[in-house]
């Protein structure tokens, strides 16, 4: 699995074992590295990692950042503290894995609902409708909001904050790319004014749902993510 961040590298511990992400290459500011220590990890304790990541986003989801203990964790998914801290070295350690494991994976869908989409002006209404289902849940809105809470005070989590609005940027404009190559969209404004304007609203939907404030709900949100997109990028034809 290739992931793509500026200046940020993970251990894992295992036992006395240590594996550390290698960085491949230097592109720009961009740091580009292959996560080699997944293969070296048998497929029981890549599981059980999982499950323990799950957990801690869950925790995250729930209590907060600050808020969240290993006992908690650990009760979670039915382990003791001890076979944590067999998988990470601190508390800090563990939810700072389940920060990245919960944003590379939303990144993850992102793609994957626009693979195999062969229809080039389909693309762009396909990646808006997952984009959208987020809304849906609460623990997808709250574990992007205290990730970005939190960074503003654990710096090392600034760069996986950067890599995900870089790949919400780049997703979205490849499929904008594509839909204005078929003739099916034409852009209102320049391009990436338009996708910073629409990341910005779904950020902004997110933050509000993770708050649970009831000045919006997931269908009022969708349907006006859905009116932005048609004023960004008015379509060309109807279907």
């Amino acid at each position: 699995m290739v992931a793509t961040y500026v200046g940020y590298r993970w251990l894992y511990y295992y036992g006395d074992n240590v594996f550390v992400n290698q960085i491949e290459r230097w592109d720009a500011h961009v740091m580009t590295f292959q996560r080699h220590d997944e293969a070296k990890i048998i497929p029981q304790h890549r599981e059980r990692r999982k499950r323990l990541l799950a957990a801690a986003a869950a925790a995250i989801a729930e209590r907060g950042f600050e808020g969240v203990r290993l006992r908690d964790v650990a009760a979670e998914c039915g382990v003791t503290t001890g076979m944590l801290q067999y998988y990470f070295a601190s508390r800090e350690k563990l939810l700072h894995a389940a920060f990245e494991h919960a944003a590379l994976d939303q990144v993850a869908g992102w793609r994957k609902a626009i693979s195999g989409k062969p229809v080039r002006g389909e693309r762009l209404q396909v990646l808006l409708d997952h984009m959208v289902e987020e809304f849906s849940s609460p623990t997808t809105c709250s574990i992007w909001t205290e990730l970005c809470a939190t960074a503003s005070r654990h710096h090392d989590l600034r760069p996986l904050v950067s890599h995900v609005f870089g790949e919400w940027h780049a997703i979205i404009r490849e499929v904008v790319d594509d839909a204005t190559a078929d003739g099916a969209i034409r852009p209102a404004v320049p391009v990436d004014d338009a996708i910073r304007i629409l990341v910005a609203a779904f950020d902004g939907y997110e933050l509000d749902l993770a708050s649970s404030s009831g000045s919006t709900n997931p269908a009022s949100a969708s349907q006006q993510i859905m009116q932005l997109a048609d004023l960004l990028f008015p379509r060309t034809r109807r279907g």
